[in-house]
């Protein structure tokens, strides 16, 4: 009996988050509807289909589901979605916004109706309360790597246009344009898409999306022979994404860091560099000598301080200039 309860938990739960699963797969699938009859089935000449196409993969859509959204949304016999806004008030006068993707206007007008009276609220008429909103880019900057003085920054974004700057506990946000961001991506997605073609690559599709967790622009590529995008180490992958940066920030006075991956390259790379800075640490304890390790770049270096942050016996420093800057590993003092 206990094995039975045990398989039949596991059921219900496989069941469940299968059932999740399907509700935002069909959503994101309807969104690639959209993006397909606004822009086209080129997800290189379609931002909005790249962005859509990043948030698939993110939660795990599988590719032959992807593609097979975007052919049918590129097939004519695909009925018409269209995007409608409903505006309304919420409990206690409380301004609602929702923004809805339908191929019936009457049954989403309904259903959105139901939900306003059974929330105790109502709906309202076009321009009630959008009035009361604005769409923004948000800019989320991580204290620890950010070297700017805090005002200097401020003053920085807002020559830039930014329309708001505010100092949080561990971040900096910046309230701008999203359109800048959109500009920043498609000047990133066309530098490297000419890289990849003077490399005579053939065809890689380019993703993109931007993190507002680290305030980075996210650049994900997939192809034949990405270990050529890779290099010894990451190194022309870094190279890559150096270049990419200088040309995305050219002319920019807010800076706007950029990564790019590929393979899912720089998850397994910090896996690896996790696994040495333990194995480091042990040796440092057991020998009770110092171990310098090898130069490397700043995000590599990140990960193995935070890997041993927390560790009783050892410590971390950075030392050296750049590109030749390495971390040490010693024992703590007492």
């Amino acid at each position: 009996m206990a094995g039975h309860s045990k398989f039949s938990n596991i059921k219900a739960k496989k069941e469940k988050n299968d059932s999740a699963k399907g509700k935002i797969f069909t959503r994101i699938g309807k969104e690639i509807l959209i993006a397909v009859k606004e822009g086209g089935p080129d997800v290189n000449n379609n931002s909005k289909l790249r962005q859509i196409v990043a948030k698939a993969k993110a939660n795990n859509m599988p590719n032959d589901n992807i593609e097979r959204s975007i052919k049918k949304a590129a097939s004519s016999s695909e009925a018409d979605l269209e995007s409608i806004v409903y505006e309304g008030y919420g409990p206690s006068g409380v301004a609602v916004i929702v923004d809805t993707l339908t191929d019936n206007k009457n049954r989403t007008a309904a259903n959105v109706r139901s939900a306003f009276t059974k929330g105790q609220g109502n709906i309202g008429t076009p321009g009630c309360v959008s009035f009361m909103f604005d769409t923004n880019g948000q800019l989320i900057i991580d204290k620890e790597e950010c070297e700017m003085d805090p005002d200097e920054l401020m003053m920085m974004a807002l020559d830039a246009g930014a329309e708001d700057f505010s100092d949080e506990e561990d971040s900096f946000e910046i309230i701008t344009d999203p359109a800048e961001i959109k500009e920043v991506e498609e000047r990133a997605i066309v530098f490297l898409r000419d890289v990849f073609a003077s490399m005579n690559l053939g065809e890689v599709e380019i993703t993109s999306k931007y993190n507002t967790n680290d305030g980075c622009l996210e650049v994900a590529f997939e192809g034949e022979d990405m270990g050529i995008l890779i290099g010894k180490r990451g190194q022309t992958l870094d190279s890559l994404q150096y270049l990419t940066s200088l040309v995305v920030n050219k002319g920019e006075s807010t800076y706007i860091r950029v990564k790019l991956d590929t393979e899912d390259y720089r998850r397994r790379r910090k896996e690896t560099l996790e696994n040495l800075a333990r194995g480091i640490a042990y040796k440092v304890k057991k020998t009770r000598k110092p171990v310098v390790l090898e130069p490397m770049n700043p995000y590599e270096r990140r990960i193995i301080h935070s890997a041993l942050q927390g560790n009783k016996y050892v410590e971390t420093v950075s030392e050296g200039e750049e590109p030749y800057r390495h971390v040490v590993v010693k024992l703590k003092r007492w």
